[in-house]
């Protein structure tokens, strides 16, 4: 996998816990290196063979890259949301949180959260961490501190999702892994603490609040193509949102809503990736 290097600018935002006070974590991405393949030649094997077995196991090679592109109908790169694809994200947690905080009903806190124009702004860097919170706070009508709403924020994130890491460490031998999610600086900095062995598998992670555009907005996808250097319809694209998806199809990328890695290894099988 390519090991990506990660800078953080200090801010204060929030004084609460170190890793809240982030404005933004810029991911500087390295050139895409595979791992070499079983079987592919080494510098001792062409020393050893003789001409004809050296023409033949090129030719045979050759062959075998060629089936393998037209197999996967000219995808060249993965793209895959994080919340709901890589990680098991449960706002029922944060809710569940904020009511032993307040004291207030947990299905009441539930009722009262949607994902406003407030959470949109925050998600596009619009906001920063103590605004949305407060702005938070007020929509969902509880008498909690700061601490208890960071809290609650925080408690969203679960395990990987079954078997991710197997299918990611695959398939990253085969193709370059990018992401595109969501998200905002406290949430992905767990991302990046927590679940660091997972997003290492990407060789670029792109996060809204650092684009300033949110799926399913179409700025969102056309700044991955050109950051990745890949035509639409090369990439398949993996997401739990069916408007998400959707948006991607509209602009020529392959795309697939993912219900489960089940599915995901059912579609890249399908397109002749065994993972």
């Amino acid at each position: 996998m390519t090991v990506r290097t990660i800078r953080s600018e200090a801010s204060s935002h929030l004084s609460l816990v170190p890793f809240a006070c982030y404005t933004g974590l810029n991911v500087v991405d390295t050139p895409y290196q595979r791992r070499p393949k079983c079987g592919e030649l080494s510098a001792s094997r062409i020393g050893t063979c003789g001409i004809v077995e050296l023409l033949v196991s090129l030719l045979q090679r050759e062959g075998a890259m060629q089936q393998t592109e037209s197999s996967v109908s000219g995808v060249t790169a993965l793209l895959f949301d994080i919340g709901g694809v890589v990680i098991d994200v449960d706002f029922n947690r944060a809710f569940d949180s904020w009511s032993s905080s307040s004291g207030e009903p947990a299905d009441v806190i539930r009722s009262r959260f949607e994902a406003d124009t407030a959470f949109q702004r925050y998600e596009v860097g619009e906001l920063g961490d103590r605004e949305y919170f407060e702005l938070l706070r007020r929509a969902l009508q509880v008498d909690i501190s700061e601490a208890d709403v960071l809290e609650g924020w925080l408690a969203v994130f679960m395990e990987p999702m079954p078997g991710i890491e197997s299918l990611l460490d695959k398939a990253a031998n085969q193709l370059p892994l990018y992401a595109l999610s969501n998200s905002n600086p406290t949430h992905w900095h767990v991302c990046l603490t927590r679940y660091s062995d997972l997003m290492d598998y990407f060789d670029n992670v792109f996060i809204s609040f650092e684009l300033g555009a949110r799926k399913p907005e179409h700025t969102a996808y056309t700044y991955v193509l050109d950051r990745i250097s890949r035509p639409a319809d090369q990439v398949l694209f993996f997401d739990n949102s069916a408007a998400n998806v959707d948006a991607a199809l509209s602009l020529g990328i392959k795309a697939k809503v993912a219900s489960s890695v089940l599915s995901i290894t059912e579609e890249l099988d399908r397109l002749g990736r065994r993972v």
